[in-house]
């Protein structure tokens, strides 16, 4: 289920790459969230679970044995990244932190609980909970990527967000404090 709801974020962040300096950081992000819902499609992890769950004798937590190499891999391409993400607004690295936590907090957290019960308790009502919190935390990271506020995201505003902090400015009518946050605001975006 999480590969159809990030579709759309690779066609973003593919947009992304050509407009933005950091293009090969985005083209990753970008070829990621292509594989994710290639790998839901073709069930890719299925794989690792019969590979691993049976030569290595694992259960509980890590009944879903695709845990441990997407995990694997998860963490060498955070250590690849950290380049790319330092160079990022702050702003935004937060909202991709956040969103990514929330997506693999369902995506391994909730699989691993899943997984848990699966393996003790069977397919039942414990399992089912898991699961949806699973495609719930899954589906709201996505939700969350989403709504980072990117300069890329409504460049047609550029001139507008501009032409009223302009404005405000030569009309006089900045009230205390106002210039500043529209200042930061245009900062924040990417602007100034």
């Amino acid at each position: 289920m999480a590969g159809t709801s990030t579709r759309p974020c690779s066609f973003f962040i593919h947009f992304l790459f050509f407009v933005n300096k950091l293009s090969l950081g985005w083209l990753g992000l970008a070829l990621v969230f292509v594989f994710l819902p290639l790998d839901e499609a073709t069930q890719i992890h299925e794989f690792f679970i019969g590979y691993f769950r049976n030569d290595f004798g694992l259960s509980g937590y890590f009944y879903s044995a695709w845990i441990i190499p997407y995990g694997v891999a998860l963490v060498v391409l955070a250590l690849v990244y950290i380049p790319f993400f330092n160079r990022l607004d702050r702003s935004m690295f937060l909202s991709m932190a956040v969103s990514g936590a929330v997506f693999l907090s369902g995506a391994i957290g909730m699989e691993m609980f899943g997984g848990y019960t699966m393996d003790n308790e069977g397919f039942g009502l414990g399992y089912m909970l898991f699961y949806t919190m699973e495609e719930t935390l899954e589906k709201r990271g996505v939700s969350l990527f989403y709504m980072e506020p990117s300069p890329f995201s409504f460049p047609e505003k550029k001139e507008s967000i501009a032409e009223i902090s302009t404005n405000r400015r030569l009309n006089g009518c900045i009230y205390p404090g106002e210039q500043d946050s529209a200042g930061y605001f245009i900062r924040q975006i990417g602007y100034l």
